[in-house]
């Protein structure tokens, strides 16, 4: 079903009608799978217009680095133009994609912005409540009030930030030496070729 949903989604062979149920009944529930370091990240960003940079540098403390990092590579070598974006499936297919993105090797990184998200969202709904994570419950309360405090700065930081929608684009700390990209480094390219168009790929057309 997950390469169903991946090779349609990246290459666009379907109508629009197909590809907005193929989303509705798989694409929303797997995308991201193991990811929600990343996907509240994304959240907030989207939510506020924040400068991405900016966000990730208030992120950035030694307990929640080696994630941060690993957010950072995603986007510098996942989220390209005309990219494709098998990655946000590549948890389903294997595990060993972006492991530092787990809840379970990053709660205090998926507390902060399930918080952080939590005080910028209009949604009230318990549904809804991105502190309701299971994988965050073990959490320690010294470590919440903590976490806390940090989530308010955030937002009040992220609330002054200047929107400029030509700098989302992600650039390289100068303190974090990266090697330059390349295909080799992409989830997505590795993937794609895994991914072969079979009939087994192709959705009935609707009616």
């Amino acid at each position: 079903m997950m390469m169903v949903v991946a090779y349609n989604e990246n290459e666009g062979n379907i109508d629009r009608r197909s590809s907005s149920m193929l989303d509705y009944l798989a694409g929303r529930v797997f995308s991201y799978t193991g990811m929600k370091a990343y996907q509240l990240t994304m959240d907030i960003q989207k939510s506020t217009m924040c400068d991405m940079s900016t966000l990730l540098s208030e992120l950035k403390c030694p307990l929640t680095r080696q994630a941060v990092l690993a957010i950072e590579d995603v986007l510098r070598h996942e989220k390209l133009p005309n990219q494709k974006a098998y990655f946000r499936y590549s948890r389903v297919f294997d595990p060993g994609y972006f492991s530092n993105l787990q809840t379970k090797k990053c709660p205090a990184l998926v507390y902060l912005l399930a918080k952080t998200y939590k005080e910028i969202s209009t949604s009230t709904s318990e549904a809804s409540d991105p502190l309701s994570i299971y994988g965050i419950r073990n959490v320690g309360d010294r470590l919440k009030e903590s976490l806390d405090e940090v989530a308010a700065r955030l937002v009040n930081k992220i609330s002054k930030s200047t929107v400029n929608h030509k700098s989302h684009q992600l650039q390289a700390p100068h303190h974090h030496q990266h090697q330059p990209f390349s295909p080799a480094f992409s989830a997505s390219n590795r993937l794609r070729p895994l991914i072969r168009p079979t009939p087994e790929n192709q959705p009935a057309e609707t009616q």
